[in-house]
């Protein structure tokens, strides 16, 4: 079993806060250590793409509220803070 600290993963919550569900499809499991601020994260307003960087040099997309996600990179500059464009 891997410990809690190796685990990357998306908690989502689809009623306000009263349960979250945790995604990690296509997301690094082994030695998952990322750092992922509040602006590092947008969701579009259809509420089902999302973009995550990490400050660690990660940056992943969803198309489907954060069930899946997609590696765009693992080698960029640091990740501050990520959104859509208009």
């Amino acid at each position: 079993m891997k410990s809690p600290s190796q685990l990357l993963v998306v908690n989502r919550t689809d009623d306000g806060g009263q349960m979250f569900r945790s995604f990690s499809d296509g997301l690094p499991q082994l030695h998952a250590c990322h750092l992922v601020y509040r602006r590092g994260l947008a969701v579009r307003d259809d509420q089902q793409a999302l973009a995550m960087g990490a400050r660690t040099r990660g940056l992943w997309t969803s198309a489907d509220a954060g069930e899946t996600l997609h590696c765009v990179s693992c080698d960029l500059p640091l990740i501050a803070a990520v959104t859509f464009a208009a």
